[in-house]
């Protein structure tokens, strides 16, 4: 088998599958016709959703620190029965493998995060508004954590739904990562064994109104520059020092910084050296990044940083440097026109949303995944404003995201 030998499925999927899944955009609601009967994300699950996610975004759950967020999704998935599908492997990523019900060959992957960027403890949820138009937002003093949590919500309410009504589904794996906010960590420590076969993969990871789909990201390149030299008393005998802090300004002042071009930007965002106001500093470290869709770019970039401390180090007698760099994420670049996105089209089309393709300039866990040559895009994750005191999210939007799921189920199925 696809997953290797896999338990039975539950009685209650073993049952007549869907035969048709109507969707009504306009009135955020799903019906599943099965023998006659319907099932409805209705108010009911408008309410499910809210409550998983309030819950959700009063658990802090900081990068490297999940272990309480992922307790709480593991029940959740306990509790629709799929604790025999689910497994945590060494680096803590929380891994459901899901047989089709239907015998489908296809297999999707769909990825979403657990942990939050700072501040994140003691977040205060306020809701505004009513019924579907209710907007969340934290107080103010923290984000909210809509990142990622409002599209574990949309998830989990969409794999609720599909259980409970026999929806039809392809193979799926559903890696539910840690650290991805601090360079797709989680992902990157998975056995590639655990998504091998899968034949598209999503991560619900993208701000702004759904329909979005990015299908480009830069490679992200980290780097720590070393400029050491020698100490001296700078009032008594100065000439006997060499000013590290003085070649790395020089440096960093000709370093190009900000947006390069369309799809190139470099940072200088760190610098910490020096050790009293009296004493000529012997070392300096400055950290920054290079990102760029196109990864030649980035090469360009550090070659001419390279040069530039080269020159700096040679106006400052005595001193040298020493470079560091790691690729955090890699570039990838995904041709939408493949066929293998065609039921992700009509999976949109059948939510009444216009797929809106775009580029991101910030990295995902999908960068992971079409590294090993998974074609890759990261959808919509019903949250705005990430990363930000002022970060919100819209019930609806994860309402919709729940009907895109079951949708994108129900084509990749076939």
């Amino acid at each position: 088998m696809l997953f290797g030998e896999q338990p039975p499925l539950p009685p209650t999927e073993l049952s007549q599958p869907v035969q048709e899944l109507i969707v009504d955009a306009s009135a955020h609601r799903v019906r599943a016709h099965r023998r006659g009967k319907q099932s409805a994300i209705s108010a009911e699950s408008s309410e499910r959703i809210l409550k998983t996610f309030l819950e959700m975004v009063q658990i802090p759950s900081p990068s490297g620190q999940e272990t309480e967020m992922r307790q709480y999704v593991h029940e959740k998935l306990k509790a629709l029965g799929l604790q025999q599908y689910t497994t945590i492997d060494a680096p803590g990523n929380l891994i459901l493998k899901l047989p089709s019900n239907v015998g489908s060959q296809r297999t999707v992957l769909i990825a979403v995060h657990l942990d939050v960027v700072p501040p994140c403890q003691n977040v205060k949820p306020v809701i505004e508004g009513s019924g579907d138009e209710r907007i969340i937002r934290s107080s103010g003093d923290t984000v909210l954590g809509g990142d990622d949590k409002a599209s574990i919500a949309a998830l989990l309410e969409a794999l609720e739904l599909a259980l409970k009504n026999n929806l039809p589904r392809p193979n799926l794996i559903i890696p539910i990562t840690v650290r991805e906010e601090i360079g797709g960590q989680g992902a990157a420590e998975m056995d590639p064994k655990e998504y091998a076969g899968a034949d598209v993969a999503f991560a619900l990871d993208g701000n702004d109104e759904q329909g979005r789909v990015i299908y480009a990201a830069p490679q992200l390149t980290t780097f720590e520059i070393t400029v050491t030299g020698q100490s001296a008393h700078s009032g008594f005998e100065p000439e006997k020092g060499a000013n590290a802090i003085q070649a790395m300004t020089i440096a960093v002042s000709k370093f190009r910084q900000g947006r390069l071009d369309p799809i190139t930007t470099a940072n200088v965002g760190s610098i910490h050296g020096g050790k009293k106001f009296n004493i000529v500093p012997d070392k300096v470290v400055a950290m920054g990044e290079v990102r760029s869709l196109e990864p030649k770019r980035v090469d360009e970039e550090i070659s001419d940083m390279k040069q530039k401390l080269d020159e700096a180090v040679r106006q400052v007698p005595g001193t040298r440097y020493a470079w560091q760099h790691q690729n955090l994420i890699l570039a990838y670049q995904t041709d939408l026109d493949q066929p293998i996105f065609e039921p992700l089209k009509q999976a949109m089309r059948d939510t009444g949303l216009e797929l809106r393709p775009c580029t991101s300039n910030g990295g995902s866990d999908v960068n992971v995944f079409a590294a090993h040559g998974i074609p890759s895009v990261v959808l919509s994750g019903a949250y705005y404003n990430p990363h930000q005191v002022n970060e919100y999210v819209k019930l609806k939007d994860m309402m919709t995201l729940t009907q895109l799921l079951l949708n994108l189920m129900r084509n990749y199925a076939r």
